[in-house]
């Protein structure tokens, strides 16, 4: 595993004397970051961002010991450690990245002749606060504090972290933001909500960030605290720490209070969204209506979107589903889960969609056979580069869409597909399927007939 081979490369360059330590770490550590980094970030584009980082940082490590190193270089080797740290968090290796702090930390702090015995993370991981020069390195840079309270927190090891946010901000007249808000994480993890609450609160404006302010929100959105969330909101937005999360926290809490007025506020809030991303309110709406639709329900979500009349909401829905299917596809994007549901489901109920729509210029819901049979193979070649094409539930609507239109071969071949994946449906739907292509004889895969058996 990582750390062990981490602790044994620490090991083996503790009993190694010290001016021999960082040229052979060099090769050591350059090997075992390349292997972990190969091993864990196979899909991480920062792949080599990461691997620059570690070598930048040898490199510094050796001019240190052929003194070389000065003073002005101290800052941007700490920044580089904390991105390098920070890769490392993110795929779950907590312990690779506090090992390379510590070894060039050691390296930084430490003369050519001085040596270091021990086990790994006796710097940091024990809490000793007589190392006053290490703790020194935390109060130079608050993104190389706030990436060791990370690591710390995800090692498990809550209590270190708490203990290095401690020193880290010792004598500050002001909590550095960024290292605060993993502070603040660390006391969501062990259950300390309410402390988590009564520190943020306590904190000056400088100390707070968007993330946060939403970190927060999620708390009282827990805690179903919804007037403390509407007080969070006006903060936020006071502060300039407004973000799309808050802003449905905030939605959320309107829907679920006893609040006069809800639509109001509704609208007041979407139109600091659509300011905060530079976008015209009915342009925020629209790109956003399915994120409302979930936290909100149909009914507010419907209203916000102007969509006043019952009758016609499904309609509306449909016409904008088709619509963001359409721009997507053109400008070369993914098309979004929750615009092919849509799609798949009015397809399955269009009759239930009122003859007066059909009258409406311009629409875009398909009004011949020929164009519905066109949008629902667009679905099926979309919902491929999605991860709906291996969704039970999806695939058997999107099957039971294109049999109740009467396209029997497209859906024997999705059929075949989905079989080929692995994905169990709904027998129903798969009697269906074959019935269907037996009454019309309609040739069926060998891999679909087996579901017979």
């Amino acid at each position: 595993s990582a750390p062990e081979s981490a602790h044994k490369i620490y090991d083996t360059i503790v009993s190694t004397p010290h001016n021999e330590v960082l040229p052979y770490a060099v090769t050591e550590v350059h090997d075992f970051a390349t292997d972990l980094v190969a091993r864990c970030t196979s899909k991480n584009k920062e792949i080599v961002p990461l691997l620059e980082n570690i070598d930048f940082l040898l490199h510094k490590a050796c001019e240190h010991v052929e003194g070389k190193v000065v003073r002005s270089d101290v800052p941007s080797i700490l920044r580089v450690l904390a991105r390098t740290m920070q890769s490392l968090s993110m795929v779950n290796q907590p312990q690779a990245s506090l090992f390379i702090l510590e070894m060039m930390l050691l390296s930084l702090a430490t003369s050519k002749s001085a040596t270091h015995k021990g086990k790994m993370g006796n710097l940091f991981l024990t809490g000793a606060t007589s190392n006053s020069t290490i703790d020194s390195f935390l109060k130079l840079d608050d993104t190389l504090l706030t990436e060791v309270v990370r690591a710390l927190r995800i090692a498990g090891l809550h209590e270190e972290a708490m203990g290095t946010f401690e020193r880290g901000t010792a004598n500050d007249s002001v909590f550095p933001p960024y290292s605060t808000q993993q502070m603040l994480q660390v006391l969501v993890d062990v259950g300390q909500t309410d402390d988590a609450i009564d520190f943020f609160k306590s904190l000056p404006s400088e100390s707070r960030t968007p993330e946060s302010f939403f970190m927060i929100g999620t708390l009282l959105e827990n805690e179903a605290k919804w007037g403390e969330m509407r007080d969070l909101y006006h903060l936020a937005k006071k502060e300039g720490c407004l973000s799309e999360g808050i802003v449905f926290l905030a939605m959320k809490g309107v829907e679920k209070s006893d609040l006069q007025g809800k639509m109001k506020v509704f609208r007041m809030i979407g139109n600091d969204a659509s300011k905060l991303v530079g976008m015209e309110p009915r342009e925020w709406l629209d790109t956003r209506y399915w994120t409302m639709k979930r936290e909100l329900g149909d009914h507010y979500s419907q209203l916000l979107m102007w969509w006043n009349d019952k009758k016609i909401c499904g309609a509306k829905e449909f016409e904008l589903a088709i619509t963001q299917l359409y721009e997507r596809r053109k400008a070369g994007l993914k098309s979004k889960n929750d615009v092919l549901r849509s799609i798949v489901l009015h397809c399955i109920n269009l009759d239930r969609i009122p003859d007066s729509v059909f009258s409406w210029k311009q629409t875009s819901i398909p009004q011949t056979e020929q164009a519905l049979q066109e949008l629902l193979f667009e679905v099926v070649g979309a919902c491929e580069e999605t991860n709906l094409c291996a969704n039970s539930r999806f695939m058997t609507n999107l099957i039971s869409a294109l049999l109740s239109r009467g396209f029997v071969a497209e859906a024997t071949q999705v059929l075949a597909r989905v079989t080929a994946r692995g994905v169990l449906l709904d027998e129903n739907t798969i009697k269906e399927v074959l019935d269907e292509a037996a009454r019309r004889r309609v040739p069926v895969p060998g891999n679909v007939l087996t579901l017979q058996q």
